[in-house]
This record gives C-alpha cells, sequence and structure tokens, in this order.
C-alpha cells in the first residue's frame, strides 16, 4: 500500500492520515487530494476564460486537469508498486501539459497572471508530492524484485 505524502495543504490544515500510515484508497493520498483540487480550480478559473472565447484552451486544461488524478487513482488500483509508479509518470506529465496550457493561457489573455500563479503554485505542490511517491513506489518495486530474485537463486 502507499503512503501518504506531504500532508498539509497552506495554512497547515490535514489533508490526510499521518506521513507514513498506509492509505487504504487513493483518495487517502495526499498527492490524489491535491490533485482533485487543483481539478476544480481549474474547472472554475476555466468558466470564465471559456466565457471570454478561449474554449479550446479551456477544454485541453480540464483534459490535463482531469487526467492527473484519474492516473493516480488508476495507478492505485494496478496490481503492483511499478504499475503505480507508471501510472504516477502519466499524471506527472499531465501536470507538465497543465503547466503549458496555463501559461499560455495567460499569454493570450485568457487569464489574469495572478489566477494562473496560484494555479501554477499548487500545480507545482502536487507534482512534488506525485514525485516523491513515485520514488517511494518505484523503490518498494525494486526491493520486491531482488527479494524474488533472491528466493529463485535459492
Amino acid at each position: 500500500m502507499p503512503t501518504a505524502v506531504g500532508n498539509e495543504r497552506p495554512g497547515g490544515t490535514s489533508l490526510a492520515p499521518v506521513v507514513g500510515t498506509m492509505a487504504r484508497t487513493y483518495r487517502e493520498l495526499v498527492v490524489w487530494q491535491l490533485a482533485e483540487e487543483l481539478r476544480e480550480l481549474v474547472v472554475a478559473e476555466t468558466a470564465m476564460a471559456r466565457a471570454s472565447g478561449g474554449w479550446r484552451f479551456c477544454d485541453q486544461a480540464r483534459d490535463a486537469a482531469a487526467s492527473v488524478s484519474a492516473n493516480i487513482a488508476e495507478g492505485f488500483g494496478r496490481d503492483s508498486a511499478a504499475e503505480f509508479a507508471r501510472f504516477l509518470n502519466y499524471a506527472v506529465g499531465s501536470l507538465a501539459e497543465l503547466d503549458t496550457h496555463l501559461r499560455d493561457a495567460v499569454a493570450r489573455g485568457h487569464m489574469p497572471p495572478a489566477r494562473a500563479a496560484a494555479l501554477l503554485h499548487l500545480r507545482a505542490r502536487c507534482e512534488t508530492a506525485a514525485i516523491r511517491l513515485r520514488a517511494n513506489r518505484k523503490a518498494v518495486a525494486e526491493e520486491a524484485r531482488r527479494r524474488s530474485a533472491g528466493r529463485r537463486r535459492d
């Protein structure tokens, strides 16, 4: 089971059980909670941008944001730490895509820089959490591979 990573929001409110405890569902993962918060904010912000003619940007940004939490959830449901790490890679890729869309939205005048900055900050926090959890899952997968290889030699 994955561990909760980075368990605080700005202001210190807890998002999940104590760091290091085992998550029973993907909804307990701080990284998923951050991704969901990001998705909700992107949906709210893009509702305003859509009215200004940025409908294509809105669809792309919403899809990228939704992909982050969806990949985290799907990876959590997979059978191994290695597979979960692979889906965390996809989530990190979607976060990079979202970064590009948000910066482009500012450049095209679809979003005020201050609003984009807040989303970009949350996006960066989510990316950090995803990368930390991915490293954890990769380490667990490597340890399992080593143990399995050791048992085959015995």
